[in-house]
């Protein structure tokens, strides 16, 4: 079989590889085919057996790929206009790995910061507004008399069952 077997063209592989991300995954996946193939006599010999037996399947099949040629050509083109339809409206896509993971980290962070803001607003707003209400009325007076009270008291037992050790009072006396 000399003669090199011709094959339906098909041009929707290639505009894959033209998206950046699946060019990255192709060449990292070869490399590692590579690296196995490579690697070890017996694994090389399986795999360039299984390329060789690839090669004549591929012989056997071509004379019945060539006559859906027409059907091929038809999928061919509707996938490779879906794959310019998904470039256009998703441009982020032809963009290289590196730049989307980039990309992605801004925007995670942009969210958070502003996310983390907006919480320490209302946390102050909510901490400023319950102590106008605990320091305008008696109640909110009173509480707060008795909860400082309570917090001596617990400050002052703490002190006497559990004193400082020597280590706490050299840190204490030095700061």
């Amino acid at each position: 079989m000399s003669a090199e077997v011709q094959m339906p063209q098909i041009h929707v592989i290639g505009k894959l590889r033209e998206i950046p991300l699946v060019e990255c995954a192709y060449n990292r996946s070869t490399d590692v085919y590579n690296k196995m193939k490579e690697s070890n006599y017996l694994l090389t010999w399986t795999l360039q057996s299984a390329e060789g037996a690839s090669m004549t399947a591929l012989g056997a099949v071509a004379p019945v790929a060539n006559k859906f040629q027409q059907p091929i050509q038809v999928v061919d083109d509707t996938i490779c206009k879906g794959i310019d339809v998904l470039q256009k409206k998703v441009p982020i896509v032809k963009e290289p790995p590196s730049q989307i993971i980039e990309t992605a980290k801004t925007k995670v962070t942009e969210l958070s910061a502003s996310t983390v803001g907006q919480v320490h607003t209302i946390a102050n707003k909510s901490w400023k507004k319950a102590n106008e209400v605990l320091s305008s009325t008696h109640y909110g007076n009173v509480a707060l008399s008795g909860f400082d009270s309570a917090s001596n008291t617990a400050d002052h037992y703490i002190d006497y069952y559990l004193p400082a050790d020597e280590e706490e009072v050299k840190c204490s006396s030095t700061s």
